[in-house]
């Protein structure tokens, strides 16, 4: 096993690029320093006695963001569909939003929210990001009911459901003293709030991301109360819809990748190989690898198995692993990814990246553009955001037949999907052996996502939404 250390493995020259875009990206993006017109419009508000709490009772925090023209995605939308947000967008100017979810960086939801949140303020809409400030032993508590409400075993006993609503209460204080327009709770950790939030005309909205195809039935029994106040419940795609639940209240949104951000720049190949040898890959030999966290659900012993299986036919393949720990609503990362360390022991050919100083999203981009295929190997998977970034990048994608990948990728046209090892690494052998068919595979993804997978879309979904709940719904849409 290759573990990837900054001192032993990186060229100097490396260290100074990737700690200037790491740099770079922790202060517009992930801790949000605001810059040009939108610290303009901070100070424009902090004039006028309107600017945003920064705490409340140290249960949420602001999360600010880094600014954003929407003018910078028109070669990313048809002109159409530009035009209908600008509309949607104007008959919602001032619309005071609220998003709340469980970590300012390191997730998914997280990642999206660094992007969509700064593109809606810049169309108009006021919209403020809070994230929580939780105990571990909650963050435990809905690691466990995250995986329950995907169909894995588990069991809420009297106290989990105690501590579920105790903090749901605090974060429900801390709610209460904020003004919006429009509530959006993202996931089930801030959930619990909506027992304790004094229920007036201001609509609700929950945003569900992962894969609810088939929720334990105790858990989904647990959180249908929780839900029952909400006007709209935002799902991934109609397999995940709910039972318990007013068909009427369900959407169905799929979530997409901000092509301007760092980590979805379109490199060449040679520019990410470049990177790539940087950190200790053998250019000489092929690669594959899968990015995300290490969580069982991800099944990153699936791929290392899937791995040798193929290097049995393509000698000399290499694996790489991506996967930092800087998400706090995931306690449980560092344990699997010792669990996956012991299993892969000491094949020098599975490198495993984790320091964030190492693999920034500099390093994520090179590794999706420049291995000879992407896995996102999951067993679960509400929307597969790794997966969409490297389609968008025209690479080969091999992911499990779960969930919203079964959505995202048609299979044998723009990606495969597969649902065992033994298929996972036939489909590894034959994307390496078949280069022009990699390619044609990689190009049908990467139009794929054009056409339905940026964040222009999903922009457009969420105003034509916000407009739905708050009786602002432009001509056109209406």
């Amino acid at each position: 096993m290759a573990e990837c250390s900054i001192l032993a493995r990186t060229p100097a020259g490396l260290i100074l690029s990737s700690a200037f875009w790491l740099l770079w990206h922790t202060l517009c993006v992930a801790d949000g320093v605001a810059s040009g017109e939108g610290r303009q419009r901070i100070e424009d508000r902090e004039k006028d006695g309107d600017v945003a709490q920064q705490s409340i009772d140290r249960t949420l925090e602001l999360v600010p963001v880094a600014s954003r023209s929407f003018s910078e995605y028109r070669p990313y939308a048809s002109a159409e569909q530009y035009a209908e947000i600008l509309d949607r967008a104007r008959d919602l100017r001032g619309l005071r939003v609220v998003e709340i979810n469980s970590t300012p960086k390191g997730g998914g939801v997280a990642t999206l929210l660094q992007s969509i949140i700064p593109t809606l303020g810049s169309v108009g809409l006021d919209v403020n990001w809070y994230s929580m400030n939780a105990s571990p032993d909650y963050l435990c508590l809905t690691k466990k009911l995250f995986d329950m409400l995907q169909n894995e075993p588990g069991h809420l006993n009297p106290a989990d459901k105690d501590l579920y609503r105790q903090t749901g209460e605090q974060v429900a204080r801390a709610i209460g003293r904020l003004s919006y327009d429009v509530l959006v709770i993202h996931c089930p950790q801030p959930l619990g709030a909506a027992a304790f939030l004094a229920r007036g005309k201001t609509p609700w909205i929950w945003r569900g991301h992962i894969d609810l195809s088939h929720p334990d039935p105790d858990a989904l029994s647990f959180l249908l109360p929780f839900l029952d106040p909400f006007d709209r419940i935002v799902l991934e795609v109609p397999a995940y819809q709910l039972s318990g639940v007013t068909a009427a209240k369900q959407r169905f949104v799929a979530d997409a990748i901000d092509p301007l951000a760092i980590k979805n720049r379109l490199l060449t190949r040679g520019e990410a190989r470049k990177a790539m040898a940087r950190v200790g890959v053998d250019l000489t030999r092929p690669i594959i690898c899968q990015i995300a966290r290490f969580d069982p659900l991800k099944n990153p012993i699936g791929v290392v198995e899937a791995y040798r299986k193929a290097r049995q036919t393509i000698p000399g393949l290499q694996l790489a692993l991506l996967g930092t720990f800087v998400a706090q609503d995931d306690p449980t990362a560092r344990q699997t990814y010792e669990e996956v360390k012991r299993f892969v022991g000491a094949d020098p050919d599975v490198h495993l990246y984790t320091n964030p100083r190492v693999i920034g999203q500099t390093e994520v981009d090179a590794f999706q553009t420049g291995s000879d295929a992407v896995l996102l190997f999951s067993q679960r998977e509400g929307f597969g955001l790794a997966a969409t970034e490297a389609m968008w990048k025209g690479n080969a994608v091999i992911a499990g037949a779960v969930g919203g990948l079964c959505v995202q990728i048609v299979d044998g046209e723009s990606g495969f999907l597969v649902s065992t090892v033994d298929e996972c690494a036939e489909r590894v052998v034959t994307v390496l052996r078949d280069r022009a068919l990699a390619k044609q595979i990689g190009q049908n993804a990467h139009q794929r996502v054009c056409n339905h997978y940026l964040l222009p879309r999903l922009i457009d979904d969420w105003l034509g939404l916000f407009g739905e709940v708050a009786g602002r719904q432009s001509r056109k849409a209406a």
